[in-house]
Formats: structure tokens, sequence, C-alpha cells
């Protein structure tokens, strides 16, 4: 789960398809199968290509239940391979093996953690970043929403705004005290299961505060250094002097709103970033009125999956990011929630589909990440969107494949206990194999 550098965020709304819609009402499960209600069988459809002729759905399901018989036992797979195919127009397995094992999910992790948020909280909420003023005159107070996509620009914005309110109040200060109060998140900023060497590098110290995603110990003080800076560039001289709660009494000087939920998610997922799913993760105690610790936001995000009705029998919540050695999930959980975003009766989880990497096209799975880009995988480049994970023993896929009947097949294919005697490119390229078969391009 390699850390990536900040980029503007795009909907890929325009890579899909609108398909058809089944009917009103609630279905039951099979036994063992994704918790479902009503769902929506839009299709993601290949992009800049045309979408063959449909087959019917037994035909297609068939054979995706033949081809891998043989290509999901490879020995490449290893012997703890899980792996689950639902279609969403019959509404059963295509095709199912250990779907309710605790797994290590690695970074698929970020779909619950999504899910969570986006019940929770709703794709338009907004996380502002405040200034308020101080104990003195001379004191401000920078004070934390927890938005994970803070950038040095909306800093910048809000040193001007702040400029402006104290000039508006009588004559600027000839000096300003610059406070911090990131007291939104509490607790400490590593999880356990996260190996030492992977802090900052692959998530930092989660923290009230960031800025451009960067890989600092102290998000606090990166941020308020830089919006010290940010005053002094507006002719105040302001100094940086540590963190302090700004008090009941304090006036706001300036706001920048701040990003919204669904920004956030759509971050998370298409690049599977670890800081933001690690602040969704807290976002989620704080909307359920819960202590933004690490053991808050496990029980609230377990509260906010079970009232999606999303099982979590051996699941184990440890972290937002799937980066904890210590967190487990199931197949049938993640297939759950992935078959939950299409439902019209949860439509604040629509846009997890769009939000996902496109095979061969976009995020974790674009092409230039040696993501189905070479035989036999490339026929399947734009008709799978899914989310990857990676840790050194643990491979995953999942999401949604477009079948050769034209609908939605929801999968999950996650290896554990990879085999060393294969490299890990070799792996993920046979678990992007299984994700082609689905399709029924290979």
């Amino acid at each position: 789960m390699r850390r990536h550098s900040w980029l503007p965020l795009t909907v890929l709304v325009s890579t899909l398809v609108a398909g058809t819609t089944s009917p009103a009402g609630a279905v039951p499960a099979p036994a063992g199968g994704p918790v479902t209600s009503t769902v929506a069988t839009a299709v993601p459809g290949p992009v800049g290509a045309r979408v063959p002729a449909a087959v019917s759905t037994a035909a297609a399901n068939t054979r995706i239940a033949r081809v891998l018989r043989t290509r999901a036992t490879s020995p490449v797979l290893g012997s703890h391979f899980t792996l689950s195919v639902w279609d969403t127009a019959t509404k059963a397995y295509v095709r199912r093996t250990r779907t309710t094992a605790s797994v290590r999910g690695a970074s698929t992790t970020k779909i619950l953690t999504s899910a969570a948020a986006l019940a929770t909280l709703g794709p338009a909420h907004r996380m502002p970043t405040t200034v308020r003023t101080g104990t003195s005159e001379r004191q401000v107070v920078l004070v934390a929403g927890g938005d994970p996509l803070l950038s040095s620009a909306n800093l910048r914005t809000l040193a001007r705004r702040t400029v402006a309110a104290l000039a508006a109040r009588g004559p600027l200060p000839s000096t300003l005290d610059v406070r911090a109060d990131d007291s939104l998140f509490t607790g400490s900023g590593v999880s356990r299961g996260w190996r030492s060497g992977w802090v900052p590098e692959e998530v930092r110290p989660v923290g009230a505060f960031a800025r451009d995603d960067r890989e600092v110990r102290d998000s606090t003080a990166d941020a308020a250094g830089y919006f010290a800076r940010a005053l002094r560039d507006q002719g105040v001289a302001a100094t940086y002097r540590g963190r302090a709660r700004a008090t009941a009494t304090s006036t706001p000087l300036a706001r920048y709103a701040g990003h919204t939920i669904g920004a956030a998610v759509s971050r998370a997922l298409l690049v599977s970033d670890n800081d933001t799913a690690e602040m969704l993760f807290r976002q989620v105690a704080v909307g359920r009125g819960e202590p933004a610790t690490w053991a808050g936001a496990r029980r609230a995000t377990a509260d906010a999956l079970r009232e999606l009705r999303i099982p979590l029998a051996n699941v184990r919540i440890i972290d937002g990011s799937g980066l904890s050695l210590d967190g487990r999930l199931t197949a049938r959980a993640l297939s759950t929630a992935l078959v939950r975003a299409l439902s019209p009766a949860h439509t604040e989880l629509a846009g997890l589909r769009g939000w996902l990497p496109v095979a061969g096209r976009t995020g974790t799975l674009k092409a230039s990440s040696g993501r189905f880009r070479t035989r036999p995988t490339s026929c399947a480049a734009g008709r799978i969107q899914a989310k990857t994970g990676t840790l050194a023993d643990a491979i995953a896929l999942a999401g949604y494949a477009r079948g050769a009947d034209g609908r939605t097949k929801v999968f999950v294919a996650i290896v554990n206990s990879r085999p060393t005697r294969y490299s890990r490119a070799t792996t993920r390229t046979h678990v992007d194999r299984v994700a082609a078969s689905v399709t029924g391009c290979w």
C-alpha cells in the first residue's frame, strides 16, 4: 500500500454506463450470501470501447464458474485464497471459496471505512478549519476540523481572511502568537499492528490537521507553522507557539468551509491514501458521538456497519486504512458493503462505486501501475471498478465487474499467506486474471 502524492480529485462518472434497476422490494439473501436489499444493476462500461453483445445471465455465470474451477485454484494463489463472485441479477453466488474466513484484506478495508463514513456523515458533509481569538489580543488559535484534504492554498486563504478580520477590529498587532487546537481527535496517533518503519512514509501519526498529505510526524506543527508563515506573508509578524484549546468564549475570526466527506472517500479509494482513510475513521467517531480515539473509532465504525446490515462475524476492525497487521475482514462483509452501495435505499453510498479505480485506467489500477495492461487481463480494462489491497503476505481486489451478460458481478479475491516462491507481481497478476474471468472476456 504505497503512499501517493497529492493530486486533484476527479469523479469518474464519465467512465460508467447506466444499466437497469431491479424491481423494488427487499430480496432475501441465500444462506451465507451478502445481505442484500433492492439492488441497482448499473454496470461499468469500457472506456472508449464498444460494449459487446450480451449473452444470457445463465450462460455468463456458467462460464465464470467453469473457468474459475481451475484459474482460482492456481498454486500462485496459495492455499488461503478467498473468492466471492456474487451476481446482482440472480442474487446468488456464481462461485465462492472461504467467504466467511477471517482474512487480512489490506486496503480493501477502506471500502468498509468509506461505507461507515458516508452512512454516518453523508457525502456532502464538510470538515471546516477555523481561526478564533486567543487569550489575548496578540493570540489566535487555528482550530482543526479533521479535513484530510486541507492544502497550503487553503491555509493561505485562511491567513488572508484572518488578517482582514483583525484589521476590521482595530490596528493590527505588531506581533501575533499562533496556537493550534487539534483536540477534535484524541489519543495515540499510531495504531496497533503498524510496523514502526511505516511511520510516517506509509502513514503518518493520526491527527486532526493535515497539509498537502505531507509525510510528517507532527501534522499539527506542520499545518500551524505554515499558517504562521502565511500570516507573515500578509505583513503580520506571526510565530507558531504550540498547541492550545480554543476557549468557549473565543470569537470566530475566519473560516475555511473544508472539503467534503465524499471528496475524501474518493481520494481514499482511488489512490488508496492511508492518511485520508485514518482521518475518515476518526470522523466516524466524531459523527456518532464517540471519543475520536482508536477505541471510539472502532466502536463507531462497527455500529455504522451493523446499521447497514453488513455482517461482522470474523471481522476485526483495527484501523481505517487496513494497514494494521492485526485487522481482519471477510469476503462476505466486503461483498455486502459493495452490494449495499448499489441499493436505491442507500443513496448516501452511491458515490462509492464511481470513486473506485477503473481497471487499466485510473488510480491504483492504472496501466502504469502494472494492472490490466497485458494479455490476458488487458481485455478487462475499463470493465472493472475495484479497490486494491497489498501487504507483504496479502494481495486483494474487491469491486464490480461487468459480465458478458451486461450485468454487474460483485467480486472479492484475497490472497493470504502469499506463496513466497512467486513474486508479488506474479501473484497480483493472477488475482487480476481471476477478475478478468468474471467479465467473461478471458
